[in-house]
């Protein structure tokens, strides 16, 4: 099991990436040249500025019971559909089954605003928001790390 963060959008990596070394989980960062940062102690992968280059470079990293952090509705369709697991910044953990009309409510969400339609914008991130996310990835981690003892 390895880390995949979607660093675009994620504001808490710092904190992340210091939890996961706490479990010894493998995190992969992947960011666009507009978000570089330096961080040394993960791998840490750079794309171009291209629409969907983080996105890409992830949907081809992630592997079966990766887990990935990301809040595109769409990458966490792929990669749900890859056998790995996801939750978005915000620590809401997708289901495979929630998907169809997650999407949905984007589609029509983009389709109002092209027709000129305004929407409100997500809430500003919190530190409950930070804290619930790191909740969830450390009873993620210790999860995995039980199940893996259990097996060996």
């Amino acid at each position: 099991m390895r880390l995949i963060i979607d660093g675009d959008g994620c504001p808490a990596k710092k904190e992340v990436i210091n939890l996961a070394k706490k479990y010894q989980v493998e995190v992969i960062l992947i960011t666009s040249l507009s978000h570089y940062s330096d961080y040394s102690d993960c791998t840490y992968i750079v794309v171009d500025n291209l629409p969907q280059a983080v996105d890409m470079a992830v949907i081809n990293r992630v592997q079966k019971d990766d887990l990935v952090i990301t809040g595109d509705y769409g990458l966490a369709a792929i990669v749900l559909r890859k056998g790995a697991h996801v939750v978005s910044p915000r620590g809401k953990i997708y289901l495979e089954k929630k998907m169809d009309e997650l999407l949905l409510r984007r589609h029509l969400a983009q389709k109002e605003r092209r027709s000129g339609g305004r929407f409100k914008g997500p809430s500003k991130y919190t530190v409950s928001d930070k804290e619930r996310l790191l909740s969830v990835l450390e009873r993620f981690f210790r999860r995995k790390k039980e199940i893996f003892a259990e097996n060996n």
